[in-house]
């Protein structure tokens, strides 16, 4: 996914879990607390698939639901402060992925203007040769013998 596109992607769910924020002080003076809890569910969920889509292969999904992840207490009611304070903090990681966009993502540009850079890794001139084997040659720059 290009830069810009990511970066719309989490401004998107960024300005969605705000309005849910707004109306969390809603809920808490009339009520609808399973509602809100409903809706904060179905937030996670698609701020999840946005990250996946982002940050493919990597760790971040998991991480943003492990940072939103809210224990159901014994009623909406009781369960819905807990998911407030999950979903301030889901905020606050998504305003900092936000930031380290451009450390995350490469821009498209630079992936082809820019030609891969040769590895200077020597592969070892012993490639698979067994343990046992290896101990009877002498040390050189590709191997050495620890006690």
């Amino acid at each position: 996914m290009l830069r810009e596109q990511a970066r719309l992607a989490l401004e998107e769910c960024l300005r969605t879990g705000e309005a849910l924020l707004t109306q969390a002080e809603i809920v808490d003076n009339s009520g609808g607390h399973n509602d809100w809890i409903y809706l904060c569910a179905k937030w996670k969920e698609r701020t999840i698939a946005e990250l996946r889509l982002v940050y493919d292969g990597d760790e971040m999904p998991d991480e943003f639901d492990a940072v939103t992840f809210t224990i159901e207490r014994s009623s909406p009611r009781f369960t819905f402060p807990t998911r407030i304070r999950t979903l301030e903090r889901g905020l606050l990681e998504l305003r900092d992925l936000v930031e380290r966009l451009p450390l995350a993502i490469e821009p498209e540009v630079t992936r082809r203007d820019i030609p891969d850079i040769p590895s200077r890794d020597s592969r070892s001139p012993y490639g698979t040769r067994p343990t046992a084997e290896l101990v009877t040659e002498p040390e050189d720059h590709f191997l050495e013998h620890t006690d």
